[in-house]
């Protein structure tokens, strides 16, 4: 190999190394985020509006969701069981679904009850309407929620004689419970109510 060729071959290869530098030197791109194009058309398909998202920002709004409508249903039902406990003075399933202040205070108006040989008579007229007031995540501890709820609500005394309330009244009450998550359970930790209409 001719001297000539020694140094275009040696030319070649620097061009090359400095090529593949430029290449390999340079950092990689930031993904792009997914887009989603969101589409609002009035009741005759007439597209009024497009709007593009973001995938992710929309698949956290569907998380969030579904998690509301995953955990509405069982903290409605735990309501309804622990007023039903309250109502019948059941200490003992009580004591299972609300913290140890609470059920303090629950104990102590049972107690009362019981030493004057009242009774409390309860009824729920419709399914409570739930509201989930906190944001919620996976990690999420401690729910706040609205119930409203149409109810009868009456006291007999150890006659049978009714000394507070109506059994023909029909009130509409607003509880805001907040829950707290112990283990794999939820458990009532805070209530605040007042009646809305009767």
């Amino acid at each position: 190999m001719s001297n000539i060729e020694l140094l275009i071959l040696t030319i070649i290869v620097v061009l090359l190394v400095a090529r593949l530098k430029s290449v390999l030197g340079k950092p990689p791109h930031p993904p792009k985020m997914p887009k989603t194009i969101r589409v609002i058309s009035d009741k005759d398909g007439k597209i009024l509006q497009m709007q593009l998202l973001d995938a992710l920002a929309e698949e956290g709004k569907k998380k969030s969701l579904s998690l509301e409508e995953k955990m509405k249903p069982r903290l409605t039902s735990l309501y309804q069981m622990i007023v039903k406990s309250f109502a019948s003075g059941d200490l003992e399933e009580l004591k299972k679904k609300v913290s140890p202040k609470v059920f303090g205070l629950f104990s102590n108006a049972i107690q009362k009850r019981e030493e004057k040989k009242q009774k409390m008579e309860f009824s729920l007229i419709s399914e409570p309407k739930a509201k989930i007031l906190t944001p919620l995540s996976e990690k999420t501890t401690s729910i706040t929620v609205e119930f409203i709820t149409e109810q009868v609500n009456i006291l007999k005394n150890k006659k049978g004689k009714v000394i507070e309330g109506d059994s023909l009244k029909i009130a509409e009450i607003q509880d805001i419970w907040t829950f707290v998550k112990k283990g794999s359970n939820w458990i009532l930790q805070e209530t605040k109510g007042k009646e809305l209409h009767a």
